[in-house]
């Protein structure tokens, strides 16, 4: 066996495991179910006007720094730096 034959065939098993731990991991997957909603402790199907709901996490985010760098009007872009803490 070549090394070019070799490789070949390392290439085209690591990409059947890919295609099959993708195929795994979303089996079932529903994308129009929120992730971050669960059933309550009563069983009860959670909605947005549900007042009875279990947040999984909480993501705060607090914008210390910002600074327009650039601006290109035509290409309607902005450039910024930033410096934000994330909890």
């Amino acid at each position: 066996m070549g090394v070019e034959e070799f490789s070949e065939e390392i290439y085209y098993d690591y990409l059947h495991t890919q295609q099959e731990l993708t195929r795994n991991l979303f089996y079932g997957y529903d994308e129009s179910v929120s992730p971050v909603f669960v059933r309550g402790i009563s069983d009860e199907i959670i909605t947005f006007k549900n007042a009875n709901y279990s947040p999984k996490f909480n993501y705060t985010v607090y914008v210390y720094y910002l600074k327009m760098i650039d601006m290109d009007e035509p290409a309607e872009k902005v450039e910024f730096v930033l410096e934000i803490m994330e909890i």
